[in-house]
């Protein structure tokens, strides 16, 4: 309750109000049905499959071992590495409930469990999702596309979807391209986003230009066409009897739309990955790995030596490498061909293009999408943090700077609250504010002026939450910028300098870190 309070303070949960959503013609709806009727068909439209994609006959893999049946193992595992706190689905069985079962839930999981693999059937609840809109925070809020749909899904399906995708997992992890960091173990946005740096450093250091693409796809995941994902993975070398067993958690999928507690109609969904489904991460990412074929085998991309860096992935967050224009409007057509073969769809509006320089005068790159030109920028937000053509990090400081402001004010009313104890308040400040403000720090060259902005944030907010005066200092506080530099966050810069040498050191014989 106690983080929920401060997760609603800082506004991460702001649902639409019933009457203040407009209809397709921009009219104010202030009837409860009809607002109700208008969400289904926003969702419904998203989730509609309106293309058809030629697809090749799909050669059936012999049984192997991973169509052994489920064990007391498998589910004990599933249920313990689930967040606790979430949401139950439309049959209301939350997590908490089953692990207070222990023994005897797992008993009859394991008995309901087997039969599902058998019989690759589930029960019907397992495929319904209740769809909760949530507000992105940009945007008119009586506009149904600027909120998030958040779907609520079965926790004993999701349990069930966590076994089968463990067995996915273990088959296909080492066949992924390793330029995706999105949902692998040990790897996260901040190696993407070192990566990216210290490439853009390495060739700037010899006064070489990087010519690059960030490309953005429209509601990716929703977009999904489930026939060509089974299509994927059944070149991936997954059993029929596995990909059965996935295939019957999106048999006769539907949902509904939940707004203060009422439900519209229910409506089929015929496309995407099921949203809030634990499988649906890493069926995401061999999805897009079967979009990468074709560019693998492009001699395009940046040269190292004897490696090519030709993209870096974080899920559907792409930016692709060039080392000329010339090269990236290649690699840029490539890729949205491909993509759009694989039944997805660029958002030109969201795309850019940028080009990393010393130079002052700017580099002109023109890079177009079927005829239409992309903008191009001196600067970008890729994965929550500020690129600059420059290779400067001041703007991304900054931006971790502005957004700490932003959660000091938002907390302003709790950590002055003389009903919250002192160690609540830290808890606050080190589970908050220091995330906030660090993100990204792993990849800094650290100046005495980015150690002052980032101090006197911090410092702020601790004067603050302690009820110290601003002339007065906090001699006890370990500061952030001594944490990142500290023995407590080591393992998060190996862990980013393990990945960029993994991707370019090989070819990069000089390559120092820090």
């Amino acid at each position: 309750m106690f983080w929920k309070l401060v997760r609603t303070t800082r506004g991460h949960s702001q649902q639409p109000r019933m009457n203040a959503i407009r209809d397709q013609n921009g009219c104010i709806l202030n009837d409860e049905v009809l607002s109700l009727r208008r969400w289904k068909e926003y969702f419904e439209s998203v989730f509609m499959s309106d293309e058809t994609i030629e697809l090749n006959e799909i050669e059936i893999p012999k049984e192997e071992e991973i169509d052994r049946d489920i064990s007391i193992d498998e589910i004990m595992k599933a249920m313990k590495s689930m967040k606790a706190g979430k949401a139950a689905g439309y049959d209301r069985v939350s997590l908490e409930m089953l692990r207070a079962g222990e023994g005897v839930v797992a008993d009859l999981l394991y008995t309901l469990f087997n039969l599902c693999w058998e019989l690759k059937r589930v029960p019907g609840d397992w495929c319904k999702a209740v769809i909760v809109p949530i507000y992105k925070g940009k945007g008119s809020q009586q506009d149904c596309r600027n909120y998030r749909g958040i779907s609520l899904l079965s926790i004993v399906g999701k349990l069930y979807a966590k076994v089968l995708i463990e067995r996915v997992m273990k088959e296909t992890d080492g066949k992924i391209w390793d330029v995706q960091a999105g949902f692998r173990k040990g790897m996260g946005c901040t190696d993407q986003v070192f990566s990216t740096r210290m490439i853009a450093e390495k060739f700037l250091a010899k006064n070489q230009k990087v010519f690059c693409a960030f490309m953005d796809l429209e509601k990716a995941y929703d977009r999904v066409d489930r026939d060509v994902l089974w299509q994927t993975l059944n070149s991936f070398g997954l059993t029929a009897g596995l990909i059965q067993a996935l295939k019957s958690l999106y048999r006769d999928s539907s949902a509904c739309v939940r707004i203060n507690g009422a439900y519209s109609d229910w409506f089929d969904i015929h496309k995407g990955v099921r949203q809030g489904c634990v499988a649906s991460p890493w069926l995401f990412n061999l999805f897009m790995d079967s979009c990468l074929e074709n560019f693998k085998v492009e001699e395009c991309g940046l040269r190292m030596g004897e490696l090519t860096v030709k993209c870096l992935l974080y899920a559907d967050d792409q930016v692709i490498l060039a080392s000329s224009a010339a090269e990236l409007q290649i690699m840029v057509t490539l890729m949205n061909r491909t993509l759009k073969e694989k039944g997805m769809k660029v958002n030109r509006s969201k795309t850019k293009v940028m080009v990393f320089e010393r130079e002052e005068s700017k580099t002109i790159c023109e890079i177009r999408i079927e005829g239409e030109l992309v903008e191009q920028v001196d600067e970008f937000v890729y994965l929550g943090c500020v690129f600059s053509r420059d290779g400067r990090y001041d703007k991304d400081i900054e931006r971790r700077v502005n957004a700490g402001n932003r959660v000091n004010g938002a907390l302003h009313s709790i950590v002055k609250s003389q009903n919250v104890s002192k160690k609540a308040r830290m808890a606050i400040h080190n589970a908050v504010l220091v995330p906030t403000l660090m993100y990204g720090s792993e990849s800094w060259v650290w100046q005495k002026k980015h150690e002052s902005r980032i101090n006197a944030v911090e410092m702020r907010s601790l004067r603050s939450m302690l009820g110290m005066k601003l002339n007065r200092g906090v001699a006890t506080a370990v500061s952030a910028v001594s944490m990142i530099r500290g023995p407590r966050v080591t393992g998060a810069p190996s862990a980013c300098k393990q990945t960029f040498q993994g991707l370019v050191a090989p070819s990069l014989h000089d390559v120092r870190f820090f």
